[in-house]
Formats: C-alpha cells, sequence, structure tokens
C-alpha cells in the first residue's frame, strides 16, 4: 500500500485529489471482482482501493489481496454502513476524495479521469456522479429528481439511448451506484444514515449535502455500466421503506402525510406489476411491511426483520 501511495502522488492525472474507492462485498465475491478489475482498467493499481466485506457466507469473502485492502465488518452493515466504514479507513490514510462504486457496476474507461476534472472545474461541489449506463446500453440515470408534492422518484434519462446523456449537470441528488465524494463534504455532511441500511441512503445523503451548501453534479463524459440481477423482496422492502422516510424528513407533506405515503406505495405496487412480480407474495409482503415500518408512529430502521418477530 505504500508505494502505491507514493506513485499516486507521481501519477499526472488524479494525484490532487488522491482519489480512493470503495467496493462492499455482501455475498457476490465473483461480481465485486469483477468491479474491482473495472477499477484498475481505471488507474486503480495507482490508488488505494478498500473492499469493505460485508458477507455472511464464509465461501463468498474476499481474501487479502496486494491489489486491495479488505476491510472486515464482521457482520452485514448495510451498503450504508460499508461506505461509511470504507471512507473511515480512507480518511485515515490521507486520501481526500472517496469514489463508492456498486459491487455490481463496472467503471467504463475514462470514467475516474472525467470525475476529477469535474471537481477541478467545480472547486465547490460536495458530490460528481457519472453516467449510470444500463446493460442494455440505454441510460440508467443522470441523476435523480423527486416531486416535492407527491414524492415521485424520478430517474434522469432512464431509458434513453446513450446519446442523450447530455452534458455536465447540477442535479436534486445522485445515484449512490457511482459517485464521488470530497473529504470535506463528507465530514461535514455526517456520512451515510447507517439507520437506512441500503437503497435511498444514496439521496438522503445528497440531501444533507445540499442542506450544508454543497452542490451535487452529473458528468455524463464519465460513465459506469450497471449488470443489475433482479429485483429482490429485500429491495423492495429498504427501497419503499427507505423512500417514504426520506420524505417524511426533507419534504413537506402538503397532500397530507397518508395521501403522499398511499401515492408512493400505488407506485412500487405499479412497478411490480411492471415487474412481473404483481403475484409474488414474498414481495408483496415486502411491500407491505415496508409501509408499516415507514410508519411515523413506527419507524423501524436498520436491517429488515419481519413483523413476526418484532411485534
Amino acid at each position: 500500500m505504500e508505494n502505491r501511495a507514493a506513485e499516486l502522488r507521481n501519477h499526472p492525472s488524479s494525484t490532487a485529489f488522491n482519489v480512493g474507492v470503495v467496493i462492499v462485498n455482501y455475498n457476490r465475491r465473483q461480481i465485486t471482482l469483477r468491479a474491482v478489475d473495472s477499477v484498475m482498467r481505471n488507474g486503480g493499481e495507482l490508488m488505494r482501493v478498500i473492499v469493505v466485506e460485508n458477507s455472511e457466507d464464509n465461501d463468498e469473502r474476499l481474501q487479502k489481496n496486494p491489489r486491495y485492502e479488505v476491510l472486515d465488518c464482521h457482520e452485514n452493515t448495510g451498503f450504508a454502513g460499508g461506505c461509511n466504514a470504507g471512507i473511515a479507513r480512507l480518511s485515515e490514510q490521507g486520501v481526500t476524495h472517496f469514489l463508492l462504486l456498486n459491487n455490481d457496476a463496472v467503471l467504463l474507461p475514462g470514467c475516474i479521469d472525467h470525475l476529477t476534472a469535474a471537481f477541478d472545474r467545480e472547486p465547490h461541489a460536495g458530490i460528481i456522479a457519472p453516467a449510470v449506463i444500463r446493460g442494455d446500453g440505454s441510460i440508467e440515470s443522470v441523476g435523480i429528481r423527486i416531486n416535492r408534492i407527491t414524492g415521485r422518484h424520478r430517474l434522469i434519462g432512464y431509458g434513453d439511448h446513450v446519446s442523450l446523456a447530455g452534458t455536465f449537470r447540477q442535479v436534486e441528488a445522485a445515484t449512490g451506484t457511482a459517485m464521488l465524494i470530497s473529504k470535506t463534504c463528507f465530514e461535514k455532511t455526517g456520512g451515510f444514515d447507517a439507520r437506512l441500511f441500503c437503497y435511498f441512503e444514496d439521496v438522503d445523503f445528497c440531501y444533507r449535502a445540499k442542506n450544508a451548501g454543497f452542490s451535487i453534479h452529473v458528468e455524463p463524459a464519465a460513465r459506469v455500466q450497471h449488470l443489475k440481477d433482479g429485483i429482490s423482496p429485500e429491495e423492495i422492502y429498504y427501497s419503499c421503506r427507505n423512500h417514504l422516510i426520506l420524505l417524511q424528513r426533507h419534504m413537506p407533506q402538503t397532500i397530507g402525510g397518508r395521501i403522499q405515503a398511499g401515492f408512493v406505495s400505488g407506485l412500487y405496487r405499479l412497478y411490480l406489476a411492471r415487474s412481473g412480480m404483481r403475484h409474488s407474495v414474498d414481495h408483496k409482503k415486502a411491500l407491505r411491511q415496508a409501509i408499516h415500518d415507514a410508519n411515523p408512529g413506527v419507524r423501524r430502521l436498520g436491517r429488515r426483520t419481519t413483523l413476526k418477530q418484532e411485534d
């Protein structure tokens, strides 16, 4: 690690930012290694790379490797807690900018250089994210927009041809699939809320960063490909629960809390129907539990447990 840090100081492209990379692994060893390989192809051999090990399956855990450091949390701390742990480790090592990368995403050529160049142009930015491209080559996201009245969540550019990704822009929020965060922004914002565990912790962080005076941008010249699998009941649970909690935290309920919650939960039901999950008992159960756990009178955060265990 010391030799890599010395090389980094002499590297002509990203050195002014001293970028470190955080990838969280949870029971997906081969997929995580694919993400690591993409980092190395983007100059990651000259950076500090932390793989946060959250796996509960011993066969899926990553072992010590000269290309990256493994930080073992000894339990599943979720994406939010894992990112906090990885960033804390990089901060101890003097890193000034943190690139978070989902383990099911890969950096496309030149991504890191484009992101650091964008930070050079926008010194007051706190977060700069790349365009996120789906497996079929279309756009997944060039930023996030949320309707402050209804709470509807939109991935900007979703489904568009990549040629329509546009130019460098300021956005309301960005997706944690990949984002470059300055140390100053992370520290002043207080990091990710580990109680959210996973999903929408990135949007919550963006809103707090904006409230702390930082701008958020997307640089479409920088790109990652998100090779996402199917929709699990856990994804539905955390997404819906945290979406509703985020609205309660950051947005005025001008149409009433119950109406807003009903509208958002309806959107998730529509999402399940369009995804072919309309009749999935597990997915419907996860959605009902999410709505229950997001209720201000309940407000159950942290890792998902069944209602039978809790009630």
